[in-house]
């Protein structure tokens, strides 16, 4: 099947058929064809063909490029995110930590911020890294808030979003549960040693 690929008919008919593979080679040819106009997109959409094909070390290799090609852009911004998720998938932590690490570094907007930061904390979470998590969280809403600070318009959205961030209930929840545990295991030593827990 013959694409015009600037038009976007064709990749998203592939997609939607779940021709992960052919919508892969269509965008790989967009890149090849006009590196200027489409380069850093198509590249990008072909790693995410190439993750959902589960072929994750060329996603990540294809994320690579995506950042290479433009560090600045909200693209390679994506890719970075990408990078960290596709790392945690396959049970590589410690790097999918250090990706989202790079994804918070390369933020420029508000908004970058918190998703990249959101999925850093909940990795760290993962991890047991509870502080690290809570500091990342605290980096972010510093960030947010100065440009809150400069930018009013914007405040109220900022906050619910910093607000919604998952990784503070998901934090809040990995504490309880950690402090509860140790409630747990005080009392049980309390019985074994024949006092009743108070």
């Amino acid at each position: 099947r013959n694409c015009d690929w600037s038009s976007d008919v064709c990749s998203s008919d592939l997609q939607r058929d779940n021709n992960f593979a052919q919508a892969e080679t269509q965008f790989l040819a967009a890149a090849k064809l006009d590196a200027q106009r489409y380069g850093q997109r198509a590249l990008l959409e072909a790693a995410d063909m190439q993750r959902r094909q589960k072929r994750n070390e060329e996603a990540l290799a294809s994320y690579a490029q995506v950042v290479t090609l433009d560090a600045a852009s909200s693209r390679a911004q994506e890719a970075r995110v990408w990078q960290g998720r596709v790392l945690q998938s396959m049970g590589r932590l410690d790097e999918s930590i250090g990706a989202f690490r790079k994804a918070v570094d390369g933020s420029s907007k508000p908004r970058q911020v918190m998703e990249a930061t959101n999925y850093l904390a909940k990795a760290l979470i993962l991890k047991g890294d509870f502080d690290n998590a809570e500091s990342a969280l605290q980096h972010a809403e510093e960030i947010v808030n100065k440009v809150i600070a400069a930018d009013a318009v914007q405040a109220d959205a900022l906050h619910k979003a910093l607000d919604g961030m998952s990784a503070r209930k998901a934090l809040q929840k990995a504490r309880d549960k950690q402090h509860g545990a140790s409630k747990d295991a005080k009392a049980l030593e309390e019985v074994k040693g024949g006092s009743l827990p108070k």
